[in-house]
C-alpha cells in the first residue's frame, strides 16, 4: 500500500529527491581545480553546504561562488537550506 508521513497522511514524494529522478549527465567538461573538487564532493543526494566543503576542501564563500556557476551552467542542483545535489 501507500507511504504516509509522520501525521498518517499518504505521502505524495515517493522519498525521491530531485536527483533521483533526473537521468544522471556525465561529468562535465572544463572546470576548472575548485569546480572540479566540488563536483568530484558532491553525490547525487542533497549534501549540506558545509559538508560539501569540508569534503571539497573549500571554504564557504569561495564554494558559494562556485557552486552558482555549476548550478548555472545545470550542473548541480540546490535545495532549502543549503543542500546541494550532483545532477
Amino acid at each position: 500500500e501507500g507511504q504516509q508521513d509522520l501525521f498518517g497522511a499518504p505521502s505524495r514524494g515517493g522519498g525521491q529527491t530531485p536527483a533521483s529522478k533526473a537521468k544522471p549527465t556525465p561529468p562535465p567538461e572544463g572546470l576548472n581545480r575548485v569546480e572540479q573538487q566540488l563536483y568530484d564532493a558532491l553525490a547525487p543526494e542533497p549534501m549540506h553546504l558545509d559538508t560539501l566543503c569540508e569534503r571539497a576542501g573549500v571554504d564557504v564563500s569561495n564554494a558559494l561562488v562556485y557552486l552558482l556557476g555549476l548550478e548555472l551552467g545545470g550542473h548541480v542542483g540546490q535545495l532549502a537550506g543549503r543542500q546541494f545535489y550532483r545532477r
